[in-house]
């Protein structure tokens, strides 16, 4: 069939018609026995011009007239036949080493303090033991001190579902600390995994190859001399890039934390988020879901009231610096979303409602006038039930003549605006960007997200770097936002 369709595309047609219609290619196809059916040809048909496997310079030409479509082997290759050719090329450890690379790239912190990228780089070929997903989770840096993370599992090494995953259970548990071969940690309960789904991952698989396949194509030396091809190949490579990444999106449905089990146990909880629109690579929509299973609060939500329900009896008596670090270590203590912060305002909160109090090591009370004087780091000052209740002491104290009865005042946290400026200047290193700087930008984009901010007037200038289609994205994100944006070239 192959060898009949070379030879029609080649020699002169009748009417200057060019390659073969369908139907001349099944007759070429044609096997002289009863057991060769119209069926088997169009099946082999399909094979030749329609798989990946097939033709690479095959294209279609479309009936004018009533006439039938025809198929003919093209001399100038065409954007279909070159990502065709392309596709073939893209190895395994390619495909699934840009499916890791989108996830890390989409990935949003949200309310979670950091966003941790589990890289294992190309997984074996025979797949990925227990002990081998350990070690990529030990050399991680996941065991992060009073932060909460967002852990984006590489899925080349992780995944859940639809397959043996016990790889993956059994490595994650370890880096919680359950495993009956723990890895060493102390902060696991602040540490949130998301991981891929193994039947969408191959999903993603097929997308990634056409995506690789595309760009490469944009990249071709033939078609960049063309102007109208070379912006079609870069359109095309900029609608796979989009499509893949909504299939990475869905591919990480699952999250894995720690959870409370009982009164003082823990063990590991494998969740799958249960809404489409919902993605593990979201800190938002994870956060949400947590707060949903009572793992954390959102922000205005942990007060005075929160606190006292989430101290144990254990808890009274411990150092103030214990207490601050169980809610990060103790799966039965919430997540908190401005962290230290709030946890020192519902602290304050109760000492001033004589739910609580501090003391040294003698059991003098500590005295706490404003919630400055709050030290969540000191480890000689203890938190206990109040020895006499703010009410009761009140009461003792003798009415004085001409002076109204004293009532206990409630403190009120009083808002506050500040107004920032910042002026940033400064060249940036690829490899090593400054540290700082990073935080610096990441808290406000955090505080933004929160709510937290009630104005905005600012003027950005930034050099990127990257392709066309970058600085299209950011156009495009800038508009959607309601921001005048201008790009030029430098």
């Amino acid at each position: 069939m192959a060898t009949a369709l070379f030879v029609r595309s080649l020699c002169p047609r009748a009417g200057g018609a060019r390659g073969a219609t369908e139907a001349e290619l099944f007759a070429a196809s044609f096997v002289p026995g009863g057991a060769y059916g119209t069926g088997d040809a169009e099946t082999v048909a399909a094979e030749l011009l329609e798989t990946e496997a097939g033709a690479a310079s095959v294209d279609s030409l479309p009936g004018r007239g009533g006439a039938p479509k025809r198929w003919v082997f093209e001399t100038r290759k065409t954007l279909a036949m070159l990502t065709r050719a392309e596709k073939k090329t893209v190895s395994d450890r390619d495909r699934d080493r840009a499916i890791t690379e989108r996830a890390f790239a989409l990935a949003s912190s949200g309310p979670f303090n950091s966003i941790v990228h589990a890289d294992g780089g190309d997984a074996p070929d025979g797949g990925a033991t227990a002990q081998a997903c350990r070690e990529v989770l030990s050399q991680a840096g996941i065991d992060n001190k009073h932060q909460t993370r967002l852990v984006i599992l590489d899925s080349r090494w992780f995944s859940l579902f639809n397959g043996d995953d016990s790889a993956t259970r059994e490595a994650t548990a370890a880096a919680m600390g359950v495993d009956p071969n723990p890895m060493s940690v102390q902060w696991a309960s602040s540490a949130v995994f998301a991981c891929a789904n193994t039947a969408v991952r191959a999903q993603a698989r097929g997308l990634a190859s056409e995506w690789i396949a595309r760009q490469r194509v944009a990249e071709h030396p033939a078609v960049k001399a063309d102007n109208d091809m070379h912006k079609q190949a870069q359109d095309d490579a900029r609608e796979a890039k989009k499509r893949l990444d909504g299939m990475v999106r869905q591919c990480y449905k699952h999250i894995i934390y720690l959870a409370p089990k009982g009164e003082y146990e823990r063990d590991v909880e494998f969740l799958r988020l249960r809404k489409d629109t919902q993605s593990a690579l979201n800190g938002s929509d994870v956060w949400e879901e947590l707060r949903e299973r009572r793992k954390a609060f959102n922000p205005g939500e942990f007060n005075r009231k929160v606190l006292l329900h989430n101290l144990r009896d254990n808890d009274y008596g411990c150092p103030i610096s214990e207490i601050r670090d169980s809610f990060w270590s103790n799966p039965h203590k919430p997540l908190l979303p401005t962290g230290a912060s709030e946890l020192q305002d519902a602290i304050y909160d109760a000492i001033a409602k004589g739910d609580i109090e501090l003391a040294n090591p003698d059991g003098v009370v500590y005295p706490v006038h404003a919630r400055n004087d709050i030290n969540l780091a000191a480890h000689n000052i203890r938190v206990r039930r109040a020895t006499q209740p703010l009410a009761q002491a009140q009461s003792s104290v003798p009415d004085e003549p001409d002076k109204p009865d004293p009532q206990p005042d409630t403190p009120k946290a009083e808002v506050r605006h500040w107004q920032l400026t910042l002026n940033i200047n400064t060249a940036v290193n690829f490899d090593d960007p400054d540290a700082d700087l990073v935080h610096l930008l990441r808290e406000l984009s955090n505080r933004l997200e929160e709510g937290k901010i009630s104005h905005i007037n600012q003027t950005t200038q930034i050099t990127i770097t990257g392709e066309q289609e970058t600085a299209d994205a950011i156009e495009t994100l800038a508009k959607e936002a309601g921001t005048p944006v201008n790009i030029i070239q430098l």
